[in-house]
């Protein structure tokens, strides 16, 4: 691990935060990452050396970490960070399907056609990041920017805070597209994505929930079948060097 972790907090976070809290999220972001991959053990020990602080606020950590979905913590060895398989990449993407379709069903329901030039100037802005997005990875975070913008349309903070959760692991399991073969295909795929949003842009300003909650559905139907892809082409260059 980077010694360097304790370091990415902002004051900011400091001041807001419990130390444990700050603890969770300075070792949250190099999962999400992989600066700490899949499979991983985090020692307890070596958390509190880098943090300089006692072993409690570590474990309230690993709990927190826990929760999230990413660790699972075995007793007087650590936290193991989740290995990511087909199967758990399949259960993060069948949550943030439903997740994501609801709350664009919601925003449908409760729009104000009032904020139609908001949202539009909201769908540019992705629009020309994606374009210029260098790679899937960057292409991923500027997406889930819209998302957020999206799900603060719905006007429902518990749908938002489940989606935010959610979309954490997607960012996570989203780094299997950072393989080389993925990469090469960033043009398309952003183009793919980028028609695919505007869909459900437009529904949304239509106010037409389920053709919004279908639109969504196929947006991120899109994304994991792109990682299925990747997980394949991976496993096979895997069993050809082995």
């Amino acid at each position: 691990m980077n010694n360097r972790a304790g370091e990415e907090m902002t004051e900011k976070d400091k001041s807001s935060k419990t130390l444990d809290r700050q603890i969770a999220d300075a070792v949250m972001k190099k999962i999400i990452t992989w600066e700490i991959p899949p499979g991983s053990w985090i020692k307890e020990r070596e958390i509190a050396e880098k943090f300089k602080v006692s072993h409690g606020p570590v474990r309230e950590a690993f709990r927190h970490l826990s929760q999230a979905g990413f660790v699972e913590v075995v007793p007087w060895r650590g936290a193991h960070v989740i290995e990511l398989t087909p199967e758990a990449v399949h259960e993060i993407y069948t949550l943030l399907t439903s997740l994501f379709g609801a709350v664009c069903r919601l925003a449908a329901e409760r729009f104000d056609k009032t904020n139609i030039a908001e949202l539009d100037k909201a769908f540019e802005v992705y629009n020309q990041k994606a374009l210029a997005a260098n790679n899937v990875d960057t292409h991923f975070n500027h997406s889930m920017e819209l998302g957020r913008y999206i799900a603060s349309l719905s006007k429902s903070d518990f749908s938002e805070q489940l989606l935010n959760k959610t979309a954490i692991l997607a960012r996570w399991a989203h780094q299997i597209a950072l393989h080389e073969s993925v990469s090469q295909m960033q043009p398309e795929l952003s183009s793919s994505s980028i028609a695919l949003y505007r869909i459900v842009i437009e529904m949304i300003k239509a106010k037409l929930p389920n053709e919004a909650e279908r639109a969504s559905r196929e947006l991120t139907d899109f994304t994991y079948r792109m990682l299925v892809r990747t997980m394949e082409q991976r496993r096979d260059l895997f069993s050809k060097v082995n």
